[in-house]
């Protein structure tokens, strides 16, 4: 079976909405194939302020460990984060104009 959003997966993310910026969610599904597990994953990025924006991710992961360099990550992780929401606030205020 493929990875959904559950109706309870739905009411977590928007109960989430209590005065934070944004929240990710992540949900897996699990399937056997012969002796392999295999995993399928989906996500989404929802933002809360200044408007209420739900984003699907595409979701991919690569075997092996990070690096230490941790700040790297949370660094590239907030670039995108900012460029992702600026695009999606101009575009919400160009639909409003």
């Amino acid at each position: 079976m493929s990875c959904f959003w559950s109706g309870t997966d739905d009411n977590a993310r928007k109960s989430l909405n209590d005065g934070r910026f944004m929240a990710f969610a992540v949900v897996t599904a699990y399937s056997k194939k012969g002796d392999d597990i295999e995993v399928d994953y989906k996500g989404c990025v929802n933002f809360y302020k200044p408007y209420n924006i739900e984003i699907d991710c595409d979701m991919y992961y690569e075997d092996g460990y990070l690096d230490d360099d941790y700040n790297k990550y949370i660094d590239e992780y907030i670039k995108t984060r900012d460029e992702i929401f600026e695009e999606k606030v101009k575009a919400k205020q160009d639909e409003m104009n």
